[in-house]
C-alpha cells in the first residue's frame, strides 16, 4: 500500500509545451467536451434522483393513505351469523 503522502504531484499542463499546437488544442477540445459530458450527466443524475424520491412520496402516500382507509371500514365489525332456517319436509 503507498502513502498518500508520498505519491507524485502530477501536473497535467507541464507536459504539453512539448506537444504539438494541433495535438494540444485536440486534447483541449476533447476536455471540453469531456467537462460537457460530466455536466449533462450530473444535471441527468440530479433529475433521476428528485423523479425517485417523487415516485417514493407517491408510493408511501398511496401505502399511507390504504392503511388509512382500512382502518376506518366497520362493516366487519358488527358481522352476526346468519341464522339457519330449517328446510320444510
Amino acid at each position: 500500500m503507498a502513502d498518500e503522502n508520498n505519491q507524485p504531484k502530477i501536473d497535467p499542463l507541464k507536459g504539453r509545451q512539448g506537444v504539438h499546437a494541433a495535438t494540444r488544442d485536440y486534447i483541449n477540445l476533447i476536455e471540453k467536451q469531456n467537462l460537457y459530458r460530466v455536466s449533462e450527466l450530473v444535471k441527468h443524475r440530479r433529475r433521476t434522483n428528485l423523479t425517485g424520491l417523487g415516485l417514493f412520496g407517491l408510493v408511501v402516500g398511496i401505502y399511507t393513505y390504504t392503511i388509512y382507509a382500512v382502518k376506518q371500514e366497520k362493516f366487519l365489525d358488527d358481522f352476526e351469523e346468519p341464522k339457519f332456517v330449517e328446510k320444510k319436509q
